[in-house]
């Protein structure tokens, strides 16, 4: 740019070639950017509605695992409840017992949802750039 006074600053021809150059050099990249985020995001999503599927075929089997487990336990619980007195504090009570309470204590919490996320666009990251570059800074007013 020319260095001149504040009253005549303006871009010259090739300046603003340059900058138009640039400015459809700014827009394809963003269009290729944008392309190739969404395509990543179309995959992205492919793979958390597979996630997502798996993650609910898991928490059937742990809901089936719970239900077992529960049997169990109360199996063994009508077993100890069913027991003469002279049973309760023997060994055998103490380690069926601790067979019962493992059965309780079996952790068959369902896997959370989780967070579906996405890449941003250009425009989410760059703003006004494009508008920016194809309009160009204002002039200083005098």
């Amino acid at each position: 740019m020319k260095v001149t006074t504040i009253t005549t600053v303006r871009l010259d021809a090739d300046e603003v070639a340059e900058k138009n150059a640039l400015s459809n050099r700014l827009k394809l990249a963003v269009s290729d950017y944008d392309l190739e985020i969404s395509d990543a995001n179309d995959l992205l999503e492919k793979a958390n509605e597979k996630a997502e599927s798996a993650r609910q075929k898991l928490n059937a089997v742990l809901a089936e695992v719970n239900a077992f487990a529960t049997k169990v336990h109360n199996g063994i619980s009508d077993y100890i409840n069913a027991q003469p007195a002279e049973f309760y504090g023997s060994d055998a009570s103490g380690a069926v017992e601790a067979w019962r309470q493992a059965w309780e204590e079996l952790d068959t919490t369902p896997v959370a949802e989780r967070d579906r996320e996405k890449f941003e666009d250009a425009k989410d990251g760059t703003g006004d750039i494009l508008d920016d570059i194809e309009i160009g800074p204002k002039l200083p007013t005098e």
